[in-house]
C-alpha cells in the first residue's frame, strides 16, 4: 500500500520494524525448537510402544515453558501494537482521520 501511495505522490512514513523483526525471528526459532523436541518425543513414544508399553508416561517437561514463552511474546506484541506503533495511515484531505505518524495508545485491531 505504501508503494501505491508513493506512486500517487502521497508521502509515507516508514515505520521502525526492529521490534517486529526481533519478535518474528524469536517465534521462528521457537517453532524450530518445538518441532525438533516434538520429533524427539514422538521417536521416544514410538520406541516405548515397540517395547510393549501400551500407554507410556509422558512428562510435561518442555510444554509449560513453550506456553509461557508464547504467552509473554504475544503480550509483548500486543502492548507494542497498542502503545508504541505509530499510525501510518493517511487521511484524505477534508476527511477526519489521524495525522500520519501520530502516537496512539489503545487497542485497535
Amino acid at each position: 500500500m505504501r508503494e501505491i501511495a508513493r506512486s500517487n505522490g502521497v508521502q509515507t512514513v516508514v515505520p521502525n520494524n526492529e521490534f517486529s523483526l526481533r519478535a518474528g525471528s524469536a517465534l521462528i526459532v521457537a517453532g524450530i525448537i518445538v518441532l525438533v523436541c516434538a520429533a524427539l518425543r514422538h521417536y521416544r513414544y514410538v520406541q516405548a510402544l515397540d517395547r510393549g508399553q501400551l500407554n507410556p508416561a509422558q512428562r510435561a517437561g518442555f510444554s509449560p515453558l513453550v506456553a509461557g514463552f508464547l504467552a509473554l511474546t504475544g503480550l509483548a506484541v500486543a502492548v507494542y501494537r497498542a502503545c508504541f506503533l505509530k499510525s501510518t495511515s493517511t487521511a484524505a484531505p477534508g476527511l477526519p482521520g489521524r495525522a500520519q505518524g501520530s502516537f496512539r495508545c489503545g487497542l485497535r485491531w
